[in-house]
């Protein structure tokens, strides 16, 4: 018992001198200590280098509609400031030190085309050599030119430029990587391209678009209205049916369009295959509504014109039956019927049936030629290399 309490005293009143020790040590190195003026190096051209490291965490989002690029990075600096170095032994035998962001120097790090939303976390750590190792937590925010032309099985390319905006500071040893993790919905490269001369690091993302079933969600239906679009012209003329699917179908095109659109970037440089293919896919539809109501009108006249026929013989019959003499030519007879010898309506040129079958062969013509095409060109696209913007390859 005496033995426990005896190394319970000893070891409180090391952590004391320990603690001591290190207020001691605090108090000596930031006496006189200026954080706003930066390292002096009289025999390295007083030009501080750092060391950088920069780690892609996750990704947040990339918004297509504003072209913001937005991720978590873990980003660590090493730099050497000589005014930050003591003896160990004169201190307990400590060797390094956490101290706080705005006690010390620290090279600014400004992104050129975005900002840092929020600091996570922030550690600084200082040995007694006076190494300096900076560890932030960062949510960046940066813009990115979106290129929606294959979407949705398109592949983006993010730039990330920051700067060094300190005087006589340059970057030495740059790291970037991007870990695996860093999102489920899109497939990043695993060598990250990137490039950076004394101040500027440029970072140079791809992002290849992963097949979800929310893109299957997205085109199925596209796909059903097309054949829905084609098989109206199976349905009978006589049946109503057949203009109310062609309207439909039509206008739920239109619907689909609208909604496709509102996914694209405000400042698209190119349209997306799948919004002209479903441009296209719209005005075939409202020609195929068109159609069917030309369709109907020489159906429904056909048949007016064989009644009038009909009518006519029986006419012609029921005289020949009675006997009855043939009255001279009039504009309206005592029955109220026009004569037999009157100029009957020339008989239309155009068959319903026969027009109906050839434009139902166009019609589902074109759409499997639009659909082919459209599939060729997005696959050509997705395998096609893309060019990096700068000299990063």
């Amino acid at each position: 018992m005496i033995k426990f309490m005896f190394m319970s005293l000893e070891i409180f009143l090391y952590a004391t001198g320990v603690a001591t020790s290190e207020d001691t040590l605090r108090e000596s190195l930031f006496t006189g200590y200026n954080p706003k003026t930066k390292p002096h190096f009289p025999f390295n051209a007083n030009v501080v280098r750092v060391d950088a490291s920069f780690q892609m965490s996750s990704l947040y989002s990339l918004n297509f509609i504003d072209e913001n690029f937005e991720f978590t990075m873990k980003m660590r600096n090493y730099w050497v400031d000589k005014r930050l170095t003591w003896d160990p032994s004169a201190y307990k035998g400590i060797q390094r030190i956490d101290v706080n962001k705005n006690d010390i120097w620290k090279p600014t790090l400004a992104l050129l085309n975005g900002k840092v939303s929020d600091n996570i976390y922030s550690q600084i750590l200082v040995s007694n050599k006076g190494e300096v190792r900076s560890t932030e937590l960062l949510i960046v925010s940066t813009s990115c030119h979106i290129d929606a032309t294959n979407f949705p099985f398109d592949t983006q390319q993010c730039k990330i430029t920051a700067s060094l905006t300190s005087f006589n500071v340059a970057f030495q040893n740059v790291q970037v990587n991007i870990s695996e993790k860093f999102s489920s919905r899109w497939t990043t490269n695993q060598v990250t391209c990137f490039e950076h001369e004394d101040t500027t690091l440029n970072i140079h993302i791809t992002l290849i678009r992963q097949l979800h079933f929310a893109d299957i969600i997205l085109m199925l239906p596209i796909f059903i209205l097309v054949i829905l679009s084609t098989l109206s012209f199976l349905i009978p003329v006589e049946y109503g049916e057949r203009l109310s699917l062609s309207t439909t179908v039509f206008l739920a095109n239109i619907v689909f369009l609208m909604e496709i659109e509102k996914k694209m970037p405000r400042e698209g440089r190119r349209q997306a295959f799948l919004t002209i293919y479903l441009l296209l896919v719209t005005v075939t539809s409202g020609l195929t509504t068109v159609a069917g109501i030309i369709i109907t009108k020489l159906h429904f006249r056909k048949d007016l014109e064989n009644h009038e026929k009909s009518r006519s013989k029986n006419t012609e019959l029921s005289e020949k039956l009675n006997q009855v003499a043939p009255k001279p030519t009039s504009d309206i007879s005592e029955e109220g019927q026009p004569p037999c010898n009157e100029k009957r309506r020339p008989q239309t040129p155009l068959d319903p049936e026969k027009l109906n079958k050839i434009l139902f062969r166009i019609t589902f013509v074109s759409m499997i030629i639009l659909t082919l095409l459209f599939l060729s060109l997005m696959m050509w696209y997705r395998i096609k290399p893309k060019q990096t913007t700068g000299t990063c390859i």
